[in-house]
């Protein structure tokens, strides 16, 4: 077809999410240029039944292939987060070879990390103890996850031809905006929250400087709220995200406009503190999840004291919800924005409406696809 060439055209990222698979592809150019797109929510009630779960996956990719308009058969995906695993380690100089990783990571991960697929990235250097030290950034996969992925994949006839971690696809997504000169230097904080885990990751430039996986997000703010209220938690759910404010703002929405007192919000304006009855619900799991949220900065300033965070941005289902993002920023006294990594793309000519998404809406959770389509093929 005119204009899309093998060398134009992305494979197809898949984003096999918690509570949604998501499935794009481009055309690289200066601005992408969307060419297919689907969306489908993982039913509730087959997200914890590994066999339901693949089945529905397989039949879903298909579907969405083939209602969407994709093209060819290419792909490259992603591990859910809640299944992988993130860990900062620091080894001496000129001894970062497999073994050595391996070696440190024993008894920092659940499981043994020779049966993991590891991937490293250089954070910098160190001093611990007067003694220079490499900071290295461990992202880990169960090989049987990785595995179980792929075969889901291969069942809905598609040729894996990589397989990225989650963090490092959102970092591409935006990569774009960090292209000049000095850039290296502006210091970003990406806080992706899904439904069962929330993604912290801090940037220099478009280069990976931090990130760790905190095991909270939507799903625990609902439950705790439904225990809370002795409601269902389907109710809880609806209650929440109606209580919490979620709209679809512009993409360049600023949540919190200037660092603020402990324990206030900048008066005034449109973003002002809501009335207390409207702030957002979570309790002790939110708080929970600012508390991990601040020892990322905290420890980020540790290894990196010249490069003082400018400001957040957030990403994820949950990101739609924007008294929740503004007392995050609040507490940890930082300019905010939502992010929209698909605010460029626009339709390809040829293209076919998207299938289970609005992309005239800003869409904070589709970092990953994004990604995905713009990483390079890795198997």
């Amino acid at each position: 077809m005119f204009g899309l060439t093998p060398k134009n055209l992305s494979p197809i990222g898949v984003d096999l999410g918690t509570d949604a698979v998501k499935l794009l592809q481009i055309v690289f150019d200066d601005s992408p240029k969307l060419v297919a797109a689907g969306c489908r929510a993982i039913p509730y009630e087959v997200r914890a039944d590994h066999e339901k779960r693949r089945d529905f996956l397989i039949h879903t990719l298909t579907d969405l292939i083939r209602e969407a308009g994709f093209r060819g058969r290419r792909a490259i995906a992603s591990v859910p987060a809640s299944l992988s695993y993130v860990q900062h380690i620091r080894l001496p100089r000129g001894e970062t070879d497999d073994q050595h990783v391996i070696d440190e990571l024993r008894g920092k991960l659940p499981g043994d990390p020779a049966n993991m697929v590891i991937r490293t990235i250089d954070a910098g250097t160190v001093m611990a103890n007067g003694v220079a030290r490499q900071e290295v950034i461990c992202l880990a996969v169960a090989r049987p996850v990785v595995l179980h992925h792929m075969d889901i994949l291969r069942r809905a006839k598609l040729d894996v031809v990589g397989m990225h971690c989650e963090p490092l696809a959102i970092l591409e997504a935006f990569a774009h905006l960090y292209r000049r000169a000095g850039d290296e230097k502006r210091t970003t904080f990406f806080i992706d929250i899904g439904s069962l885990a929330t993604k912290a990751m801090i940037a220099h430039g478009k280069g990976l400087a931090f990130a760790k996986t905190i095991q909270v997000g939507g799903e625990h703010f609902d439950r705790q709220y439904a225990q809370e209220l002795q409601i269902e938690l389907a109710e809880a759910r609806q209650r929440r995200r109606a209580m919490a404010g979620q709209v679809a703002p512009t993409p360049h929405t600023v949540i919190m406009q200037q660092p603020v007192a402990p324990g206030g919000y900048p008066g005034g304006g449109p973003f002002c503190a809501p009335e207390p009855e409207m702030l957002p619900p979570g309790g002790e799991m939110l708080e929970a999840l600012i508390d991990e949220l601040q020892l990322c900065l905290g420890y980020h300033a540790s290894i990196h004291p010249d490069y003082p965070v400018e400001k957040l941005v957030f990403l994820g289902g949950e990101a739609r919800q924007t008294a929740l993002c503004k007392r995050i920023a609040a507490a940890l006294r930082l300019p905010a924005q939502l992010g929209d990594p698909m605010a460029r793309a626009a339709r390809e000519h040829t293209a076919k409406p998207p299938v289970g998404v609005d992309l005239r809406q800003p869409q904070p959770a589709w970092a990953v696809p994004l990604g995905l389509c713009r990483l390079p093929a890795n198997l």
